[in-house]
């Protein structure tokens, strides 16, 4: 009886382990997160070095965490909405472009979202048509 009463315990343990260590995972959640992003025309999707998702679309960017998305308003900082390329400098450095011709980098880190215009934008808005 003790015998059994044993490998019966082990094994309920052994179950919950299991099940404990599986509910420790976090996996994402596959939705239809189109329609959550500001636009269904996109341009660029980047994975960054932290793992975040960001979508560049017809009317502004927006970042992907795995389980929502956050709608980030680029309005304060861009002559316009159209944001087509990402390009990761550094982990704190990440470039976007525009359809003006124009480069902003900003802190992925930040949750503040602030928008910083190269220096020659002006030049170089005016070189490349």
């Amino acid at each position: 009886m003790w015998h059994h009463l044993k490998h019966t315990t082990l094994l309920i343990l052994s179950l919950f382990v299991c099940h404990f260590n599986y509910a420790q995972n976090f996996e994402p959640i596959f939705k239809n997160i189109s329609d959550e992003l500001p636009s269904a025309e996109v341009y660029d999707i980047y994975q960054d070095s932290i793992g975040y998702m960001w979508f560049a679309t017809d009317n502004g960017i927006a970042r992907y965490d795995g389980h929502e998305v956050l709608n980030i308003n680029t309005s304060p900082y861009f002559e316009t909405s159209v944001v087509f390329n990402f390009f990761e400098e550094n982990p704190h450095k990440t470039w976007v472009n525009t359809n003006d011709n124009k480069l902003y980098w900003f802190n992925p880190l930040d949750n503040h979202f602030e928008f910083h215009p190269y220096i020659y934008n002006d030049t170089l808005s005016s070189t490349i048509k």
